[in-house]
């Protein structure tokens, strides 16, 4: 093994392999480690020769033979058991196919497998080095690879939500247009309403002025008055003026104590009991503080000077009108 203290290429190449396994006899095996631990470069060769046999166990590169010596002399000591788990989990942890990485990931992969090839049977720290680094990228590459389908599937769905919002707010201005313009039609058809009822107000109230003669009748109505007739003569009433061009005369009845929830009713007769006009489910208005039945009878029925009768008919809660008072009048017309 030692020819004039140094050891051929070969020979030591060999011997290293061989005390790694336990196949050199005992003698050698201390001649050979007093020499390796004193040369700093045959113990590199020795670390060297150590990292090809591990490699060779993991791949499963040895023969049987070989295997079975690797197992029973270098995995015994623990240390040594260690490096082998340890190259074992990086080998476990290489991907199986380098397609599957991302176009980065790939070339990132093909450069370091070519600087892996071009160092000339490396250490096995260099070994685990470039591993570890080679898992990093991988790693990165995969990662990478991960957030730009979730990133793309986020845009995705903002884009489809946005689109969805961007319809709801079309619809939305279309329906507020559509009220907007119906609004407007409405605005229009109630200005146009306003403008017709001020015209038929203003029409109302000069037909009023110029053919209405006004009669008033103010009598005070008690609980004793209700339901009996007024006891004055004919001789007392003084008479109330008509005019001939009249179309309409108005009547104001101011009676007192009216009883709430209650509904009027008028019947004008002639001297004769005649019935000449009547209305129903009158009610009473405040009119300068006072609860007043108003009337408006056509002049015509006043076609004679004469006395007159009103009837004063009552009806509460839904029920049949009665007559709670009578008044007697005379008019004369000029």
């Amino acid at each position: 093994m030692e020819k004039d203290g140094v050891m051929s290429v070969k020979i030591k190449d060999q011997a290293l392999r061989q005390y790694l396994l336990g196949e050199l006899p005992q003698t050698e095996r201390d001649q050979l480690e007093d020499i390796v631990f004193a040369d700093r470069d045959l113990f590199e060769q020795l670390e060297v020769v150590e990292d090809e046999l591990i490699e060779s166990y993991v791949r499963n590169e040895m023969t049987k033979q070989e295997r079975e010596r690797f197992e029973e002399a270098y995995l015994t000591v623990p240390t040594r058991r260690k490096k082998v788990e340890h190259a074992e989990s990086l080998l476990a942890n290489l991907p199986a196919e380098p397609s599957s990485l991302s176009f980065v990931g790939q070339a990132l992969l093909s450069r370091l497998a070519v600087a892996w090839q071009f160092l000339f049977k490396p250490r096995w720290q260099v070994q685990t080095a470039f591993a570890t680094l080679l898992v990093a990228v991988i790693s990165y590459s995969l990662w990478i690879n991960r957030e730009k389908s979730r990133l793309s599937e986020k845009m995705e769905a903002l884009n489809t939500q946005r689109n969805t919002v961007l319809e709801e707010k079309r619809t939305l201005e279309q329906s507020v247009a559509q009220q907007q313009q119906r609004l407007e039609q409405a605005q229009e058809q109630l200005r146009n309403a306003q403008q017709q009822t001020m015209q038929l107000e203003e029409e109302l109230n000069a037909l009023k002025s110029a053919s209405t003669s006004e009669l008033q009748v103010e009598l005070q109505l008690s609980a004793r008055d209700l339901t009996r007739r007024p006891t004055r003569t004919r001789s007392d009433l003084s008479p109330k003026i008509v005019s001939k061009s009249a179309e309409l005369v108005q009547i104001r009845l101011v009676p007192q104590d009216i009883a709430p929830n209650q509904s009027y009713g008028v019947v004008l007769t002639n001297d004769d009991d005649k019935t000449l006009w009547s209305q129903y489910r009158l009610e009473t208005k405040t009119i300068s503080g006072h609860n007043t039945l108003t009337l408006l009878i056509p002049a015509e029925v006043f076609l004679n000077e004469g006395d007159y009768i009103l009837k004063l008919l009552a009806s509460s809660e839904g029920k049949e009108f009665d007559v709670i008072n009578t008044y007697m009048f005379r008019v004369s017309k000029r």
